[in-house]
């Protein structure tokens, strides 16, 4: 529940299982400035009001279904066909389009 317009802030912060530390990587990391949390973590959509919703899926876990969706049609590249069905199941905003 929103008590007032002031500012709110909340913070969470996860760390995947598939996550390696590499320290080579991190060496290349510009620590004198601030990076973008997209540029670690995946971010959600909020709204300012209602749930916040957590648990949306990690773009990498949908490239590596569309991978493996290329693989199973036999394909070698990604095909327009294969990449509309994949954005557009469920209740996928792109469904509606």
């Amino acid at each position: 529940e929103k008590l007032d317009d002031s500012l709110q802030v909340a913070v969470s912060w996860m760390f995947l299982p598939e996550t390696i530390y590499d320290e080579e990587d991190c060496a290349k990391a510009p620590l004198d400035e601030d990076l973008p949390l997209a540029a670690m973590d995946t971010l959600y959509m909020y709204s300012g009001s209602g749930i916040i919703p957590q648990g949306y899926a990690d773009p990498l876990d949908f490239m590596n279904r569309l991978q493996e969706k290329v693989k199973n049609r036999g394909k070698k590249y990604l095909t327009l066909q294969i990449l509309e069905e994949a954005v557009t199941q469920g209740e996928a905003i792109l469904a509606e389009v």
